[in-house]
């Protein structure tokens, strides 16, 4: 059983986006470790609409998927360049837009998490 998610960065001009910086994944097992090494996804493995700045990602129920990173948090959503999350899978959707997008990942261990189950 596989799920898809698709996230959009944070809006700028249409058609402006780039794909800088690719989404990248770690196993959930190595994710629960206390040092892990986040891998690119592969380009063949993910498509990017650089009009709406949208990235579309399908994973295995047991990985993680790096969708922002943040140097320093200091606790302020808006250090996050997240504009959308949309999760699918067996058990239906969770669709975020904006603030609640970015204020919906809970602290665990020192990392901001959204959990699909």
């Amino acid at each position: 059983m596989r799920f898809s998610t698709s996230f959009k960065r944070t809006p700028g001009p249409p058609g402006k986006y780039f794909d800088f910086k690719p989404p990248a994944k770690v196993a959930l097992s190595e994710f629960e470790k206390a040092e892990y090494q986040w891998q690119d996804i592969e380009r063949e493995q993910y498509q990017f609409d650089n009009f709406s700045g949208t990235f579309r990602v399908t994973l295995a129920p047991d990985e993680v998927l790096l969708v922002d990173f943040a140097y320093n948090y200091r606790g302020d959503e808006n250090e996050f360049h997240l504009a959308s999350i949309k999760i699918l899978g067996a058990r239906g959707s969770i669709s975020l837009e904006g603030r609640q997008a970015q204020t919906q990942f809970k602290v665990e261990d020192k990392k901001y998490i959204l959990r699909y189950r």
